[in-house]
């Protein structure tokens, strides 16, 4: 969560922004006097250090360094992998927020305080540069920013789009594998309710949209969504014998439609 300075600045550590640096500097009476920049408690600013990977390449930034440039470019569309640590010391335990200037969507990002993790796809426009910006905020007041830079280059083809659709009713279960496009099912019971649950694998195109519905006139009410990754739904089943496509339509941000069907009897 990002909260705003005026709920992680202590009494007395308003001051000035120090130009260039990216940190919030405390107020003159609380400074060490020594040129140095330490807080005259001794305690100073969080350090920050991070790992950056992707493919075979790791680029790496050490607690004693603000910024770093990674020699080795990404490829489009490629899934680059975050982890940050940050060292404290004696100040509380605050905030930690990562953002690339230029990504796909975040995959599942794990924050426990001192150490972050997360992983996104790089954009699939090629000669771009970027930066990956950390900030560490205590609860007292100071931050620390450090910037980690890379390029992004002509990448990998996008490759194929999977989804896995699984059918959950009174009679049975249905399931759609991953690879698979389409899958017959077992009968479900006319006017019941079922559970329906996806899960996207985008592979390296940017995700867009995703939309489930049917061709028998059963209705769907959303009961979880977790964006272009994940959806749960309940299925009302239509009230008479039929037999239903039940279909999950995805489309990437660049218009490539991909449709994962379910044949269901209705009895």
């Amino acid at each position: 969560m990002k909260y705003g300075f005026s709920s992680l600045l202590g009494p007395g550590l308003v001051g000035a922004l120090l130009l260039g640096s990216g940190c919030l500097m405390p107020s003159e009476d609380a400074m060490a006097g020594d040129g140095t920049g330490a807080i005259k408690d001794g305690i100073g600013f969080p350090r920050i250090s991070a790992k950056l990977s992707h493919g075979d390449a790791t680029c790496l930034l050490s607690a004693d360094q603000n910024e770093v440039l990674c020699d080795a470019p990404v490829q489009a569309g490629e899934v680059m992998q975050a982890s940050v640590d940050i060292e404290w010391g004696a100040r509380s335990e605050g905030v930690i927020v990562v953002s690339p200037s230029c990504s796909g969507p975040f995959v599942d990002p794990v924050d426990d305080g001192s150490a972050y993790q997360d992983a996104w796809h790089a954009p699939l426009v090629n000669d771009m540069a970027c930066e990956v910006t950390i900030e560490a905020f205590s609860l007292e007041g100071p931050f620390a920013t450090a910037k980690m830079y890379y390029s992004v280059v002509d990448g990998q083809p996008p490759g194929e789009v999977y989804s896995a659709v699984n059918l959950d009713h009174t009679s049975g279960f249905c399931a759609l594998l991953t690879g698979d496009v389409s899958e017959d099912c077992s009968p479900v019971r006319a006017g019941e309710i079922a559970l329906v649950y996806v899960d996207m694998d985008w592979g390296n195109h940017e995700p867009g949209s995703i939309a489930v519905g049917d061709d028998c006139g059963g209705t769907f009410t959303t009961t979880l969504s977790n964006g272009a990754g994940s959806l749960a739904l309940e299925w009302k089943v239509p009230a008479t014998p039929t037999t239903c496509t039940l279909a999950l339509k995805a489309i990437t941000t660049a218009g490539e439609r991909h449709v994962f069907e379910l044949n269901v009897p209705v009895s």
